[in-house]
């Protein structure tokens, strides 16, 4: 698991900017009980993370996920992705968190 990036605020003719640039790999597991009770494990890898570029409200990401430990079954594959796909609802809601908070950052000597 790492996290690299920068963030800055500025002010350019008399706008003030706020730029960020991210990007991190956060590993995950997950117990499946099907017929057995089964370790699943991957990572995400968040690239490019910053603000939306087309003017809209938002954080753009490029997400990669893997799977290093792949479940026994279709059906605690379904289990899997189900539950990743709830962590990466709530990683989403951080990231909009930090957003909103950036956002309330003043420029330092202001």
């Amino acid at each position: 698991d790492s996290l690299e990036g920068s963030a800055s605020i500025f002010l350019s003719r008399g706008t003030t900017k706020r730029i960020f640039d991210f990007q991190f790999k956060l590993g995950w597991r997950v117990v499946v009980r099907c017929n057995c009770q089964t370790l699943c494990e991957g990572i995400f890898e968040y690239l490019d993370v910053g603000p939306n570029t087309d003017g809209s409200s938002g954080v753009s990401r490029d997400v990669r996920e893997q799977m290093t430990k792949k479940p026994p079954s279709y059906e605690a594959e379904r289990r899997v992705l189900a539950s990743i796909g709830n962590l990466k609802d709530e990683i989403d809601k951080h990231l909009i968190d930090f957003l909103e908070e950036f956002r309330c950052k003043a420029v330092k000597g202001n």
